[in-house]
């Protein structure tokens, strides 16, 4: 459940490839008291090299993950053969109007391609 501003995981290493897609399963989206953080993306996928560098940062915008996104899936591809881990970081939450949400993720599928 990501319901505090800055929880996150990371991957293990793995070798790099072309594409990295991240299927995200949203198992529920739930009322939360706050104000929105006014045009903050929900998320932040950032990708590491073998050095430990970050060199990429992908955004989920506020809009992605709605109500109508419960029970269901997205889908994000990263292109970038260099990166070897990443790291997912909840930087505000998802909101329509004055209503803020925390969500439910049950599952991650990783997929890499060349």
């Amino acid at each position: 459940k990501f319901s505090h501003l800055w929880y996150g995981f990371q991957s293990s290493a793995f070798t790099g490839y072309k594409y990295v897609d991240f299927t995200i399963h949203i198992t529920s989206v739930n009322n939360k008291s706050g104000t929105p953080d006014v045009d903050k993306d929900v998320m932040h996928i950032y990708g590491y090299n073998s050095k430990e560098e970050c060199i990429l940062q992908k955004n989920i915008a506020q809009g992605v993950i709605t109500k109508q996104t419960e029970n269901s899936d997205i889908t994000i591809t990263i292109q970038n053969d260099a990166m070897n881990y990443f790291e997912f970081r909840l930087n505000a939450n998802p909101y329509k109007g004055t209503q803020c949400y925390n969500f439910g993720v049950g599952s991650i599928t990783v997929k890499g391609r060349n």
